[in-house]
Protein backbone atom coordinates (compact mmCIF):
# COMPACT_ATOMS: atom_id res chain seq x y z
CA UNK A 1 0.00 0.00 0.00
CA UNK A 2 0.94 3.38 -1.11
CA UNK A 3 0.29 6.29 1.64
CA UNK A 4 1.39 10.07 0.61
CA UNK A 5 1.15 13.31 2.16
CA UNK A 6 -1.47 15.39 0.76
CA UNK A 7 -2.14 19.18 1.55
CA UNK A 8 -5.69 19.00 2.97
CA UNK A 9 -5.76 22.65 3.41
CA UNK A 10 -8.06 25.01 1.64
CA UNK A 11 -6.04 27.02 -0.56
CA UNK A 12 -7.03 30.24 -2.95
CA UNK A 13 -6.12 31.42 -6.08
CA UNK A 14 -7.34 34.25 -8.36
CA UNK A 15 -7.48 35.44 -12.06
CA UNK A 16 -7.40 38.74 -12.05
CA UNK A 17 -7.73 39.21 -16.10
CA UNK A 18 -10.74 37.30 -17.08
CA UNK A 19 -12.01 38.46 -20.47
CA UNK A 20 -15.53 37.97 -21.86
CA UNK A 21 -14.74 36.24 -25.47
CA UNK A 22 -16.74 34.12 -28.06
CA UNK A 23 -16.35 31.19 -26.53
CA UNK A 24 -14.19 29.70 -23.86
CA UNK A 25 -12.33 31.78 -21.19
CA UNK A 26 -9.69 29.72 -19.23
CA UNK A 27 -9.69 30.17 -16.04
CA UNK A 28 -7.80 27.72 -13.84
CA UNK A 29 -5.26 25.13 -14.81
CA UNK A 30 -5.75 21.73 -12.52
CA UNK A 31 -2.41 19.07 -13.57
CA UNK A 32 -0.71 15.89 -11.84
CA UNK A 33 -3.59 15.12 -9.52
CA UNK A 34 -7.29 16.13 -8.73
CA UNK A 35 -8.66 18.94 -6.71
CA UNK A 36 -11.96 19.55 -4.63
CA UNK A 37 -13.53 22.88 -4.94
CA UNK A 38 -15.61 24.19 -2.43
CA UNK A 39 -16.12 27.82 -3.74
CA UNK A 40 -16.04 29.66 -6.92
CA UNK A 41 -16.69 33.24 -7.34
CA UNK A 42 -16.55 36.10 -10.07
CA UNK A 43 -16.31 40.12 -9.56
CA UNK A 44 -16.93 42.16 -12.34
CA UNK A 45 -13.61 45.01 -12.35
CA UNK A 46 -15.04 46.41 -15.53
CA UNK A 47 -18.41 46.85 -16.95
CA UNK A 48 -19.85 43.89 -18.67
CA UNK A 49 -20.84 45.28 -22.81
CA UNK A 50 -24.04 45.44 -24.16
CA UNK A 51 -24.15 42.78 -26.25
CA UNK A 52 -26.65 39.89 -25.21
CA UNK A 53 -24.02 37.30 -23.68
CA UNK A 54 -24.72 34.49 -21.60
CA UNK A 55 -22.10 32.81 -19.02
CA UNK A 56 -21.46 28.92 -18.11
CA UNK A 57 -18.86 27.43 -16.02
CA UNK A 58 -17.49 23.81 -17.27
CA UNK A 59 -14.43 22.07 -16.78
CA UNK A 60 -12.51 20.59 -19.54
CA UNK A 61 -11.15 17.67 -18.56
CA UNK A 62 -7.96 16.05 -20.46
CA UNK A 63 -8.34 12.38 -19.88
CA UNK A 64 -10.99 11.11 -20.64
CA UNK A 65 -11.59 14.25 -22.97
CA UNK A 66 -14.62 15.75 -22.51
CA UNK A 67 -16.22 19.43 -22.02
CA UNK A 68 -18.60 19.38 -18.43
CA UNK A 69 -20.75 21.84 -17.74
CA UNK A 70 -20.90 22.81 -13.49
CA UNK A 71 -23.46 25.38 -13.67
CA UNK A 72 -26.61 26.81 -15.44
CA UNK A 73 -26.31 29.48 -18.20
CA UNK A 74 -27.34 32.66 -16.92
CA UNK A 75 -27.65 36.61 -18.69
CA UNK A 76 -24.66 38.70 -18.07
CA UNK A 77 -25.29 41.89 -20.27
CA UNK A 78 -24.37 45.15 -19.07
CA UNK A 79 -23.47 43.91 -15.73
CA UNK A 80 -21.74 46.79 -13.73
CA UNK A 81 -18.63 47.00 -11.86
CA UNK A 82 -18.96 45.10 -8.52
CA UNK A 83 -21.58 42.40 -9.69
CA UNK A 84 -20.48 39.68 -8.13
CA UNK A 85 -20.98 35.57 -9.43
CA UNK A 86 -21.41 32.48 -7.36
CA UNK A 87 -22.56 29.01 -7.84
CA UNK A 88 -25.59 27.66 -5.85
CA UNK A 89 -26.12 24.29 -4.70
CA UNK A 90 -28.12 22.73 -6.69
CA UNK A 91 -27.21 19.40 -8.15
CA UNK A 92 -26.47 22.04 -11.50
CA UNK A 93 -25.21 24.61 -9.84
CA UNK A 94 -27.23 28.14 -10.89
CA UNK A 95 -24.40 30.48 -11.92
CA UNK A 96 -25.82 33.47 -9.99
CA UNK A 97 -25.04 36.99 -10.77
CA UNK A 98 -25.69 40.00 -7.77
CA UNK A 99 -25.65 43.64 -8.44
CA UNK A 100 -25.26 45.06 -5.67
CA UNK A 101 -21.99 42.78 -5.09
CA UNK A 102 -22.27 42.02 -1.14
CA UNK A 103 -24.18 38.85 -0.66
CA UNK A 104 -25.10 36.42 1.93
CA UNK A 105 -25.56 33.09 0.04
CA UNK A 106 -28.11 30.97 1.56
CA UNK A 107 -25.95 27.93 1.14
CA UNK A 108 -22.80 27.24 -0.62
CA UNK A 109 -22.04 25.26 -3.51
CA UNK A 110 -21.54 21.60 -3.85
CA UNK A 111 -18.17 20.49 -4.25
CA UNK A 112 -16.84 19.95 -7.43
CA UNK A 113 -14.01 16.99 -7.82
CA UNK A 114 -11.94 18.31 -10.94
CA UNK A 115 -9.28 15.95 -12.51
CA UNK A 116 -6.51 17.31 -14.75
CA UNK A 117 -8.14 19.83 -16.97
CA UNK A 118 -8.85 23.37 -17.40
CA UNK A 119 -11.46 25.19 -15.55
CA UNK A 120 -13.15 28.05 -18.17
CA UNK A 121 -15.79 30.50 -18.34
CA UNK A 122 -18.00 30.03 -21.09
CA UNK A 123 -20.00 32.89 -23.00
CA UNK A 124 -22.30 33.19 -26.03
CA UNK A 125 -20.84 36.04 -27.46
CA UNK A 126 -18.04 38.14 -27.29
CA UNK A 127 -18.32 41.56 -25.04
CA UNK A 128 -16.36 43.96 -23.58
CA UNK A 129 -15.67 44.17 -19.67
CA UNK A 130 -13.37 42.14 -17.22
CA UNK A 131 -14.14 39.44 -14.45
CA UNK A 132 -11.68 38.92 -11.88
CA UNK A 133 -12.26 35.13 -10.45
CA UNK A 134 -11.60 33.42 -7.45
CA UNK A 135 -11.37 29.59 -7.00
CA UNK A 136 -11.43 28.06 -2.84
CA UNK A 137 -10.01 24.28 -3.52
CA UNK A 138 -8.14 21.63 -1.60
CA UNK A 139 -5.52 19.63 -3.23
CA UNK A 140 -5.97 15.42 -3.09
CA UNK A 141 -2.64 14.85 -4.11
CA UNK A 142 0.69 15.78 -2.96
CA UNK A 143 1.50 16.40 -6.94
CA UNK A 144 -1.69 18.24 -7.99
CA UNK A 145 -0.46 22.16 -9.00
CA UNK A 146 -3.56 25.14 -9.95
CA UNK A 147 -2.29 27.51 -11.94
CA UNK A 148 -4.51 30.48 -12.99
CA UNK A 149 -4.81 30.26 -16.85
CA UNK A 150 -2.57 32.89 -19.10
Amino acid sequence: MTVMYSRGFEQTLEKTDGTVPNGDDDLFVVADGPIVVSHMYGLVSVVIGANVCTCTIQHACTDPAADIALSTTVAITSDAVGTAYYITNAALGVFTPVTAGTVIIPALMRPWLLTPGTLQATFSAANTGAIKWFLVYKMLSQYSKVTAAA
